[in-house]
Formats: structure tokens, sequence, C-alpha cells
């Protein structure tokens, strides 16, 4: 695997790490270790007021105010899963191969992310933000992620002035990502109400900074 070969739609996150944990899936079934997928995990990043601020991202103007997004979505690996499908880990550690890398297909920094790395530069602390800025995490299993999620996009879609919908950013060319009970539960995976569903945890970010 090479980030070239991963699948990518601007604004459309959520479906860029579904597709890189099949594109992982996918590559661990060749490699006769399907086990291994329990060493990724599809994160998302939101909080009830749909405020979160991501330093380092592609569709920031200058380097040093952040995107605020309604909500973002990562994946991370262990730095030895990484290493197994192809990815060199330019400045990661590498000495035990537990360490834990980032994928976000929307950042500046290096691809795949150390860890602790990418926390620090996309996310700094919250103690000096606004409440209503804080950032919560929903971490998810891929496999879970990949078998439970389904997005009909229709968050994605605005209503013009004569009644009709326009999309606010063009969809992905392949069909929506739907289970066979399910066509639509973004909105459960973005919540961080951790009493909501089972979809993964819930952290702080000072506690998702320690996983």
């Amino acid at each position: 695997m090479q980030r070239e070969d991963l699948l990518y739609t601007s604004h459309y996150c959520e479906e860029n790490v579904w597709k890189f944990c099949e594109s992982v899936r996918g590559f661990l079934a060749g490699q006769h270790s399907p086990n291994r997928l329990n060493e990724c995990w599809a994160v998302f990043v939101s909080n009830a007021n749909k405020t979160v601020p991501i330093w380092c991202q592609k569709a920031s103007a200058d380097a040093d105010h952040p995107v605020v997004w309604d909500y973002h979505v990562i994946a991370v690996t262990t730095s030895s899963l990484a290493e197994r499908i192809g990815f060199k880990l330019q400045g990661s550690p590498t000495n035990t191969g537990a360490e834990k890398v980032v994928f976000d297909l929307d950042t500046n920094l290096l691809f795949p992310c150390a860890f602790d790395e990418y926390i620090s530069k996309s996310f700094g602390s919250d103690e000096k933000l606004q409440k209503m800025y804080h950032r919560w995490f929903r971490v998810v299993q891929a496999e879970q992620f990949l078998a439970d999620f389904a997005s009909d996009r229709s968050h994605m879609k605005k209503m013009k002035k004569d009644g009709s919908f326009e999309w606010s950013a063009p969809p992905p060319p392949y069909a929506p990502i739907k289970t066979k009970k399910c066509e639509n539960n973004i909105e459960k995976f973005w919540s961080m109400d951790e009493t909501s569903n089972s979809f993964g945890t819930v952290l702080s970010l000072m506690d998702f900074s320690k996983i």
C-alpha cells in the first residue's frame, strides 16, 4: 500500500478513513494475517457544538491558524502495522512496533505521523481554549467501523432558495457506504455522547493522548 493508492475525496474524511480501513483489511487478508486489523482504529473528532479546531490542515490558509471543523476523522494504527502494510515511518519510533501512528489525509504533517507529534501539533491542549472548542474523540475498532458505519451523504446536501438541494462538496465517485441493516448512522459516530450507542469509546483529549 502507498499513499497515492488510497482513495481520497475532499470533505469526506469519514469515507476516506473507511476506505483506508477497507484497504488495510484487504491487504492483511492477502498476507494471511487478518487478525492484525485489531491494530487499526477509526477516530471521530467532534464535540456537542460541532466546533473542533485542528491545526496543520491543508484547508487552512495559514499554518498558525486552525481549521474549525464540525467533525473530523482520522485512522490510528500501531507503527508495526503501518510498516507491514508498506508505509515508511519517517521520524516515527519503531523500536517495539507498539507505538501508534496517525493517518490523516487532510494534514500537512507526515503521512503517517507519529502519534505524539500529531497530537501535539494538530490539537495542542484544551486548557487555553473555550469549552465550546474542546475536542472529544470516539475511538472505534476498524473491524466494527467497517461492519457498522453507514452514510447516505445527506449531511453534505444543502437546500437552495428554490427548494432543491445541492452538494456542499462533490461526493466520492463510488456508491454511498451502507450495511444490510442501515443506510445512514453517521450521526451516531460523530456524536460524543458516550451513552448514546455502542460504537467505540469516547475519550477526552487528555485521555486520547495516552492511548
